[in-house]
C-alpha cells in the first residue's frame, strides 16, 4: 500500500511539473510530447504478442493520442515561440549596433 501511495504522489508531482512546463513554454512541451508518443509506440510495439493484441492496441492508441496532443501544442505554442525568437534577434541586433557605435566613436 505505501508503494502505491508513493507512485500516486510521484505521478501527481510529475503531472504538476508538466503543467507548469506547458504553461511556460507550450511549443517545447508539445515537441517533447510528440517525441514521447513516438517512443511510447516503439516500446509498445516491441511487446506485441499474437495471442493478445488488445493491450498493445490500447498502448498504440494512447501513443497516437499523446502525439496528436503534442502536435496541437506545437501549433498553439508556435506564435509565442516566434515572438521569443524575434525578441532575441532584436536584442542581438541592438547589441551589435551599440558595439558598432562604440567602436566608431573617436
Amino acid at each position: 500500500m505505501p508503494v502505491r501511495i508513493g507512485v500516486v504522489l510521484f505521478v501527481l508531482a510529475i503531472g504538476g511539473a508538466a503543467t507548469w512546463w506547458k504553461r511556460s513554454d507550450q511549443f517545447k512541451y508539445g515537441c517533447a510530447e510528440v517525441i514521447f508518443g513516438a517512443i511510447g509506440s516503439g516500446a509498445v510495439i516491441s511487446y506485441v504478442k499474437v495471442d493478445n493484441l488488445f493491450t498493445p492496441m490500447v498502448g498504440l492508441i494512447s501513443s497516437v493520442c499523446v502525439a496528436s496532443r503534442g502536435f496541437n501544442n506545437v501549433l498553439d505554442g508556435m506564435p509565442e515561440e516566434m515572438r521569443r525568437t524575434q525578441k532575441k534577434e532584436r536584442r542581438a541586433m541592438e547589441d551589435v549596433r551599440r558595439e558598432e557605435e562604440e567602436w566608431l566613436e573617436p
